[in-house]
């Protein structure tokens, strides 16, 4: 339930959903595994292990996760396949073959090799909060959320969201270096710097004190903040972008603990209470962000 990547959209309208309908709408694109033919499959899969609803839900938020099935089928071991098969013809008739047989026999190859293949299985989860108008992917990269937002668009038909941030806000994480930070944020010991010219410079800073003189140097010269190590309200550890994007999350371990009392084989009632949680640092992140997203705006 705890997510590791947080990926903030917005709602450009308002949006509602009845979550008495939601589970017939994602039906819509329910995940099946990959045929003997498929390269990728994707769809919607249970939030909680043997249940028949592809949503989970409380009073304020919405769970969904996308399961994505890919089988690996390397290039290079169709291109070998091809040139082995390529070199006997061409062995065995004494004529080259042309690039429109060549294009054939590797469709061939792939038709035989690919329900050979192995399969790799990954999971993308989003939180929706109908009462912040926003909603909160589990994503590494851009592509991954938009993955889901896409699935998830098909199922409901409209899903007007932008990224919380329509430009990047590196002057902002600078001035939380050389100016004021938030109060909900503390500064770790970790920030990217990139050159505010074109010329790609960047500089990476790790286990060293950010405010230190030969550091902020590099501001001062006109270097600005791209990525920063944050603490979070004493709720969370992250690296935040100039895109609001924040990865590599770790929580206050207290407030993982907090539950550990409900037995293990209560998995429903685990995940409510985990979701309860996870819920009220989202509120208050979401809050956060969409203040800091009118500042220098």
């Amino acid at each position: 339930m705890w997510f590791k990547n947080l990926k903030t959209y917005r709602f450009t309208k308002p949006f509602s959903i009845n979550t008495a309908e939601l589970n017939d709408m994602l039906l819509r694109m329910p995940f099946h595994t990959c045929g003997a033919q498929e390269i990728q499959s994707m769809g919607f899969i249970s939030v909680l292990d043997g249940s028949d609803q592809l949503f989970h839900a409380n009073d304020t938020a919405i769970v969904i996760s996308l399961q994505i099935e890919q089988r690996l089928l390397p290039s290079s071991v169709i291109n070998a396949e091809l040139k082995t098969v390529i070199d006997k013809i061409q062995t065995d008739t004494g004529s080259p073959v042309s690039k429109k047989q060549q294009k054939e026999l590797k469709e061939d190859i792939t038709y035989k090799l690919l329900p050979r293949a192995f399969t790799k299985t990954k999971q993308i989860k989003a939180v929706i909060l109908q009462e912040e108008q926003v909603i909160i992917v589990d994503a590494a990269s851009d592509a991954q959320a938009e993955t889901l937002l896409a699935c998830l668009r098909k199922c409901v038909d409209s899903l007007p969201v932008v990224p919380i941030l329509d430009t990047s806000r590196h002057a902002l994480l600078t001035s939380w270096i050389m100016q004021e930070c938030p109060e909900q944020i503390k500064i770790l010991n970790e920030m990217d710097l990139i050159s505010s010219a074109d010329d790609g410079a960047a500089i990476k800073v790790k286990n060293h004190d950010l405010l230190a003189d030969d550091v902020l140097s590099h501001i001062k010269s006109g270097h600005l903040v791209d990525r920063l190590a944050i603490n979070f309200d004493n709720l969370f550890d992250g690296v935040i972008s100039a895109t609001f994007d924040i990865k590599r999350l770790k929580y206050d371990s207290e407030l993982l603990d907090e539950n550990q009392d409900i037995p293990k084989d209560q998995v429903s009632a685990r995940l409510d209470a985990d979701l309860a949680l996870f819920v009220d640092i989202l509120k208050k992140l979401s809050a956060s962000l969409l203040t800091f997203s009118r500042e220098n705006a």
